[in-house]
């Protein structure tokens, strides 16, 4: 076998697997009835919470922006826990 017969060959199995892979794999589209829904806390936040990520053991990471003012250096984060819906900060 040729190294262009070998290139062909391989090129072909993966367009196969990416076709397959394409048709069998789940639908990721939104679905609020089933993944849930938005709703808005009653906890208030000690600061303006602006970017936030959900951490490995569930708990939310945020923190502050700048809100566009060139002259704002200091950003403040915190973690909040939604099984105790505490949230601690710092300053």
């Amino acid at each position: 076998m040729t190294s262009a017969s070998r290139c062909q060959s391989a090129a072909i199995t993966i367009l196969i697997c990416a076709l397959f892979g394409g048709l069998l794999a789940p639908s990721a589209a939104a679905q609020a009835n089933v993944t849930g829904q938005w709703q808005t806390l009653t906890t208030l936040a000690p600061i303006n919470p602006v970017h936030l990520s959900l951490m490995h053991n569930g708990k939310i990471l945020f923190a502050t922006g700048s809100g566009n003012d060139k002259t704002v250096t200091f950003f403040q984060g915190g973690v909040w826990d939604p099984q105790t819906d505490t949230m601690t900060t710092s300053r």
